[in-house]
């Protein structure tokens, strides 16, 4: 390849290819000699920036060209003797990077100037993934892409990403330059950064375990609120909750309201706790439904019911002609009952590995009082952390050496109470 510049190369069953300022070049027997490809179209002296292969099809090529105002992808389905524009859908933003999924040749990933893109039709069509730029992309048992902004990997094609950590440092502070997967090895990635080279190992997602089951809270009479409480888990991105009714689902959120159809029938609440390894169901004991109470005052007997067999005692002589009688004095509506203000019964509880880069889980306790709402706080050490204020936190280099702990006020009509969890143990600072 004399007088040219190279950009990237890859191999793939024996053959090396190199993405040069004079087009691409392939050679078969180790760099010794080389053949340039049929590939065209782009800027004179410029070239193409990268060059991938599909691991499982070698004669899938896949370019990335720079054109007049942009870069393009460009593929081959013939080992690069014959080539064609793809991925007009994407536009000519710059291209930094390009890999082929694993298992599937037509699985192509980009980084670019205006973030990750996908496709699952071999280039034809993108699909934006998000809207953060990204240098560079690898895949193996599972998809990586890294930027200045860190390092974040999936291992679903793309539906969930988790951020990385090198060496238990913070990642978001080192600018990646390249980035590989050990051979079939999801979790052991290799990164060139420009403070060194860095192997690590990424934490591969667990099932989420049930720490606090979880529970029915309120009255469950007809006409009164009952809460779903979802109890505590370890590992979960999200919760769900679903009301079954003799085990047939019926309406209702985080809460439901009980209705005269639900007299008598076993009602229970169903959560279900999802990580990127899956989803985990806990239900709670069952309750069974009763009617209000009846209403009148309390003790009243019907006409005649004395039980002596006197009759009744006669009303008052009438008034004398001409005189008006007052009617009877209007009845008083019953009062309305007084809502209790929220009292704490079980103390929230902080669920979770305290160790930088792991996520923990705010269990908001037990309370009584209806219609209740929650707010969420997290603290370092006594004091909030700022903008934390969600279920889940996870923890970064800032919280090493701190005692990590959520504050929970639950509120409603009648007032609000709060209760803070028991801080961890002193988060461990990185290695």
């Amino acid at each position: 390849m004399p007088g040219v510049a190279e950009r990237d190369v890859a191999v793939v069953a024996g053959n090396l290819y190199a993405a040069t300022t004079g087009g691409i070049y392939v050679s078969a027997d180790n760099g010794g000699s080389w053949t340039l490809l049929g590939l065209s179209g782009y800027s004179a002296g410029r070239g193409p920036r990268r060059v991938t292969v599909a691991p499982t099809d070698a004669d899938r090529l896949y370019a990335a060209v720079m054109i007049p105002g942009g870069h393009q992808v460009w593929r081959s389905t013939d080992g690069g003797a014959t080539w064609s524009a793809a991925g007009a859908a994407m536009g000519t933003d710059s291209l930094y990077g390009l890999a082929v999924g694993p298992a599937d040749a037509d699985q192509v990933y980009a980084a670019s100037a205006t973030g990750p893109f996908r496709s699952g039709d071999g280039a034809v069509t993108w699909a934006d993934m998000g809207s953060s730029a990204y240098g560079v992309v690898a895949t193996s048992a599972g998809i990586a892409f890294a930027t200045s902004a860190g390092a974040f990997v999936s291992r679903d094609g793309g539906s969930s990403w988790t951020g990385l950590s090198l060496s238990g440092l913070d990642s978001s502070s080192y600018a990646f330059n390249a980035v590989a997967f050990a051979d079939a090895d999801a979790n052991t990635m290799f990164a060139a950064t420009a403070d060194g080279a860095y192997v690590f190992t990424a934490v591969a997602p667990v099932l989420p375990t049930n720490v606090t089951p979880p529970s029915i809270t309120g009255t469950p009479q007809v006409g009164e609120l009952v809460v779903c409480d979802a109890g505590s888990w370890n590992d979960a991105d999200s919760l769900a909750r679903e009301w079954l009714l003799d085990g047939q689902p019926t309406s209702g959120t985080d809460s439901r309201s009980i209705a005269a159809g639900d007299v008598g029938h076993s009602l229970v609440c169903r959560v279900s706790a999802t990580s990127g390894a899956g989803t985990v169901q806990a239900t709670t004991a069952a309750v069974t439904p009763v009617a209000a109470p009846a209403s009148g005052p309390s003790g009243d007997a019907p006409p005649g019911a004395g039980g002596s067999g006197a009759p009744p005692a006669a009303g008052p002589a009438s008034p004398p002609s001409g005189s008006s009688r007052p009617g009877p004095a209007p009845a008083t509506p019953p009062a309305a009952p007084a809502v209790a203000a929220p009292r704490r019964v079980i103390a929230p509880r902080v669920a979770g590995k305290a160790v930088v880069g792991r996520t923990l889980s705010c269990g908001k306790g037990t309370w009584t009082g209806t219609a209740l709402t929650f707010r969420y706080a997290w603290t370092r050490n006594g004091k909030r952390i700022a903008g934390a204020t969600a279920t889940r936190y996870r923890l970064t280099s800032k919280d090493a050496r701190g005692r990590i702990a959520c504050l929970v006020t639950a509120s409603n009509a009648a007032g609000s109470a709060s209760a803070t969890a028991r801080p961890t143990a002193r988060v461990p600072k990185p290695r």
